[in-house]
């Protein structure tokens, strides 16, 4: 999500006449109820809350694209090396429909794992927080992207799954309005 904050901190936001104040909003489904109420202009926003949002009938739309894959990579437990010990095992999403989301669903899928069968999904928010539950060890897996990956790889976490490297195009970051 760095290309706006990147923009608006380097000053080319106001070198243009634009005034413009960044403001964080937790998970998609969010941003998009955000734009739909008017209170913001534009998002930067993953393509799953864009999309969702649309498929219900509302005006959001996609506008440019940053990003056409997923940058996330699924961390887990320093004692977890393989698919098959998620079993039992408690995983952390943003929000239920996210991208975040999605990208767990897809990786067990993959795995020929059965979320809520034989994973536990909660919903826990921001990827900090999921992170901040996996260093904990109050979770044994989350879906995080850089620069988290590159700390918990520091940490001693393993990286079960890239999912840039699994070749799956998918409409991530990107601008959208109404």
């Amino acid at each position: 999500m760095a290309p706006l904050w990147i923009i608006h901190d380097r000053g080319f936001f106001r070198k243009y006449g634009l005034d413009v104040q960044l403001v964080f909003i937790e998970s998609g489904s969010v941003t998009a109820k955000s734009l739909l109420s008017k209170d913001v202009a534009f998002a930067q926003i993953a393509g799953a809350g864009a999309i969702q949002s649309r498929l219900l009938g509302t005006a959001v739309v996609m506008i440019a694209v940053f990003l056409n894959t997923m940058d996330y990579q699924l961390m887990v437990d320093k004692n977890i090396s393989r698919p098959d010990q998620l079993r039992g095992k408690t995983l952390a999403v943003s929000r239920f429909g996210s991208s975040s989301d999605f990208a767990t669903r897809y990786a067990l899928d993959k795995y020929g794992l059965k979320p809520d069968q034989d994973v536990t999904i909660l919903e826990i928010g921001s990827q900090p927080a999921r992170f901040a539950a996996l260093e904990a060890g109050k979770i044994q897996a989350a879906m995080v992207a850089v620069p988290l990956t590159l700390k918990a790889k520091a940490l001693g976490f393993n990286a079960l799954a890239d999912l840039q490297m699994l070749g799956l195009e998918y409409q991530h970051t990107g601008l959208a309005g109404c």
